[in-house]
């Protein structure tokens, strides 16, 4: 049995830890300010500023998280128990009354709270204005936006979390995070864009139902089809993106499904690995 005392335990320890992070407050003013640019002057090559509309600022705001929200998840999970290990208190915590699945999920509970309020806070300038000036309808899907954010950062954390179970050094650990960042937020939309063109739609097993697919095997774009699929009026900003898919992906139980198992699967894969790890 879990002992729930001695994970939250674990989770304020880790949370104390992860907040001194000068990266994280970097990254977080970063999202806050680019948050607030984009949310006021995001419609000024039109020739207009301010607040024009929650769908234009959620849709501009998805790409801004599609880039930063995935690195602010690797920098506070990359070390977390590599870092433990490089330091010399891992076998020190293994030798308290904490079993390993109440270390692992102590961890990353604590890094789910954390990357909660950095996204709050990062977002906090554009939700603001939201409240401010929207209705009904736009607050839901702004909070609705936020939520899905939080989605995002979890799986990635899951990953980060799963990286650290496996490697033996933050040199790796870190090698490792910064290269599933770009290939996940630059390369893998590259390469299914690359395979259309190469192909021109044309080939056998190039259709909306492989490129589908093929996007709900990336977190980044699970995310976007999530955040597209349960804000209403957002699909309209992303016309490519509804073509190349077809509906299927847009299905709201399975995109739910989908994060699930980009939260889970990695987190299961890592606390197996770190159980079997001999200190």
């Amino acid at each position: 049995m879990i002992n729930l005392r001695v994970v939250l335990t674990i989770s304020k320890k880790e949370f104390i830890g992860r907040i001194k992070n000068i990266s994280l407050f970097i990254l977080i003013f970063i999202l806050a300010v680019l948050s607030f640019a984009i949310s006021y002057f995001g419609t000024s090559p039109s020739g207009l500023t301010g607040f024009h509309g929650v769908n234009v600022t959620i849709a501009s705001l998805m790409s801004l998280s599609i880039y930063l929200i995935p690195l602010i998840a690797f920098i506070l999970s990359y070390d977390s128990i590599t870092g433990e290990e490089e330091d010399g208190t891992m076998p020190l915590l293994l030798s308290s009354s904490a079993s390993r699945s109440e270390i692992y999920l102590g961890k990353l509970i604590g890094l789910i709270i954390v990357i909660s309020i950095a996204i709050f806070v990062g977002y906090g300038i554009s939700g603001i204005t939201i409240l401010s000036r929207g209705n009904v309808g736009s607050i839901i899907s702004y909070f609705t936006f936020i939520f899905a954010s939080i989605l995002l950062g979890v799986s990635f954390l899951s990953i980060g979390l799963l990286v650290s179970s496996f490697t033996r050094s933050r040199t790796s650990s870190i090698t490792i995070s910064v290269f599933l960042w770009f290939f996940y937020v630059f390369i893998y939309d590259l390469l299914l864009i690359g395979i259309l063109v190469a192909t021109k739609g044309q080939a056998m097993f190039i259709n909306n139902t492989v490129i589908g697919a093929s996007m709900l095997l990336n977190p980044t774009d699970v995310y976007r089809l999530f955040t597209i699929s349960f804000i209403h009026g957002l699909k309209g900003y992303y016309g490519l993106t509804s073509i190349l898919t077809g509906r299927f992906v847009l299905d709201h139980f399975l995109l739910i499904v989908t994060y699930i198992m980009w939260i889970f699967l990695p987190m299961f894969m890592g606390a197996f690995i770190f159980h079997k790890k001999r200190y």
